[in-house]
């Protein structure tokens, strides 16, 4: 840190701009010190937090428990799936049977997308592309389908392809509707804890600042849509930017137990000992 100024890495993706919103446009304001933005798409901010570059950032949730001894996370600044998540579309119809048999690409090998595609198929065959390069390489026939997230994942109809399987409906039904995870926000441990709950506190009320003036804020998002549709950009962000955002409270901690519990007895990721 730089005396009494934070890091905070966000993502130019539209669920981040809508619940950093208030921050952003600093209507909110946090107590003690000033929030320094850095922004950066999501792969990358998992590995500048892998080094321990930056005091606050958002984060998939699969990449937490490689960081754990650096980070913690915080309360607030979260996305769930509740009953929805990441699809893997493909250009022409398939059934989820196929997939053994095809290249699936995915948009970075420390992405939660990817973690629970390896434990709904493990062993999948998959292909790291850029982002906005997934849904290209499937129209191309360059892979055979793709894993997409973010506002991707509202927009494919738009291009003619199918859905081959939901990852967020597949987790909620083994799951007992338990939301699925998909990214949370962490702070260095060595941020003096004041600091971190004056983080975590500003998080929250930005969100609660962006619902409350949700129409102002959707216009501001608008520019994070990467040509998506205002409707579709509407969509993805009411569904991941919910009250679980605002305090993941006991619904959240349990969902993420349950995530880093079945990804460590797979082998995937470090077992998390203790989710503070």
């Amino acid at each position: 840190m730089d005396g009494m100024k934070m890091q905070l890495g966000y993502t130019p993706d539209a669920d981040d701009a809508y619940m950093l919103y208030g921050l952003l446009q600093g209507k909110v304001a946090t107590d003690g010190f000033d929030v320094e933005f850095v922004e950066a798409n999501l792969q990358t901010l998992n590995d500048r937090a892998s080094r321990g570059r930056l005091d606050a950032t958002m984060l998939s949730a699969a990449a937490y428990p490689l960081i754990q001894d650096r980070y913690r996370i915080l309360s607030a600044g979260a996305s769930f799936g509740l009953g929805v998540g990441p699809v893997i579309v493909s250009r022409e119809a398939m059934a989820p049977t196929s997939l053994p048999n095809s290249c699936i690409a995915i948009p970075g090998a420390t992405t939660t997308a990817c973690a629970m595609l390896q434990l709904f198929g493990p062993g999948l065959r998959t292909r790291v592309l850029p982002l906005d390069k997934l849904l290209p390489a499937v129209q191309s026939g360059l892979v055979d389908c793709a894993l997409v997230i973010h506002e991707e994942f509202v927009t494919y109809p738009q291009l003619g392809l199918h859905v081959v399987l939901d990852l967020g409906a597949w987790w909620s039904h083994t799951h007992e509707k338990a939301p699925m995870p998909v990214t949370v926000c962490v702070v260095r441990r060595d941020v003096p804890e004041p600091l971190q709950q004056g983080l975590a506190d500003g998080i929250s009320r930005s969100i609660g600042y962006a619902r409350r003036r949700h129409a102002e804020a959707m216009a501001f998002v608008s520019k994070y849509a990467r040509g998506a549709e205002p409707a579709d950009v509407e969509r993805f962000v009411r569904q991941y930017v919910n009250d679980l955002s605002t305090d993941m409270g006991s619904t959240g901690r349990d969902a993420l137990k349950t995530f880093f519990r079945e990804a460590a007895e797979a082998g995937l990721l470090p077992a998390v000992e203790e989710l503070e």
